[in-house]
């Protein structure tokens, strides 16, 4: 495992041997994630909620809110 001078967590190698990679923005959310078979990109609204994932072959998830937060 290594960690970044935040505690984040931004390598791990995996049971098989590959790394994974993690990246973070400017306020410390997770926008990207990456192993040797798919990576993943996630984007946040200005409130720091998460608004989608999308992985290396086009594949979207997208996260809407109610007026009260919820997802």
């Amino acid at each position: 495992f290594a960690y970044d001078a935040a505690g984040r967590l931004t390598s791990r190698r995996c049971p098989d041997g590959t790394n994974a990679t993690f990246a973070y923005d400017g306020t410390g959310r997770l926008v990207h994630a990456e192993n040797a078979a798919i990576a993943y990109d996630f984007a946040y609204d200005a409130a720091g909620r998460l608004l989608s994932v999308t992985d290396s072959a086009g594949h979207r998830v997208s996260y809407a809110y109610d007026a009260a937060g919820r997802r």
